[in-house]
């Protein structure tokens, strides 16, 4: 099966659409021929970025990134360029953007010039910070904060986009709003990498995480609740800004933690 799909794949028989398609199958199924397959893909796929649409590109980004596949520097790149040369950085909707920075950061690939653009992107279009839900939040600013990008201005909608979502203000289905305790700790973790001490974000969610540490010393934390050393990240994070003493409530968290 995979020597006749890479001989497809080399013919040119494939779509944009359904290289991407590959890609992202062949990253979770993570079968043996996954990283054969992948790597024709990447030649494929380099020598025909002009036909590749946004969602393709911010798909291939993220399989690669996922096999962690010895090409992904080089694939990376490659998208970077063909992003700054396009300048079309707005026909990438929020989902794409999340993805392409996740990939980046998971494979440590810091592209600085596309970076700056993705981050003066989303000072221009605050519209999209605000049509990600908790996840993506956390996400972009986990990723921008271990590239060592980002600006005060991204962080601070990216906190006052959550601080909506915890005060109901988000009008998408409640499930999709309100962060877990285990996303707040390393949004929060974010923040102190990038040394963004946000007091705003860092108060708002305090009673996320007294409630979820409440539970779990009376031994009714859920599965995905935080972890011991969660809760040492979470601890880690308030002192790293300097906000373990900002309040009552802050001070209060961090001697139970």
């Amino acid at each position: 099966m995979g020597a006749r799909l890479t001989g497809t794949v080399c013919a040119g028989e494939l779509r944009p659409r359904d290289i991407s398609t590959l890609a992202n199958a062949f990253s979770k199924l993570r079968a043996p021929m996954a990283v054969e397959l992948l790597e024709v893909l990447a030649s494929e796929a380099q020598g025909r970025l002009p036909k590749f649409e946004p969602q393709h590109i911010a798909g291939l980004a993220w399989s690669f990134s996922q096999l962690h596949h010895g090409r992904s520097p080089e694939l990376l790149d490659a998208f970077a360029t063909h992003m700054l040369e396009q300048r079309k950085l707005e026909h990438f909707n929020a989902q794409e953007l999340v993805n392409l920075l996740s990939s980046y950061a998971k494979v440590r690939v810091n592209s600085a010039a596309w970076l700056a653009a993705v981050t003066k992107h989303l000072e221009d279009r605050q519209e999209v910070v605000r049509a990600m839900g908790a996840l993506d939040l956390l996400y972009t600013a986990s990723s921008l904060a271990r590239l060592g990008s980002g600006t005060s201005s991204v962080f601070h909608s990216i906190a006052e986009s959550v601080l909506k979502l915890l005060g109901g203000a988000d009008r998408r289905p409640r499930q999709n709003q309100q962060p877990s305790a285990k996303q707040a700790i390393f949004l929060l973790h974010a923040f102190s990498q990038a040394e963004c001490a946000h007091e705003g974000l860092f108060a708002g969610l305090v009673p996320l995480l007294r409630s979820a540490l409440s539970s779990e010393l009376q031994g009714a934390t859920k599965r995905q609740g935080p972890s011991r050393s969660d809760w040492v990240v979470a601890y880690g994070a308030f002192a790293g800004t300097g906000l373990h003493m900002l309040s009552d409530q802050t001070v209060a968290l961090c001697r139970d933690i």
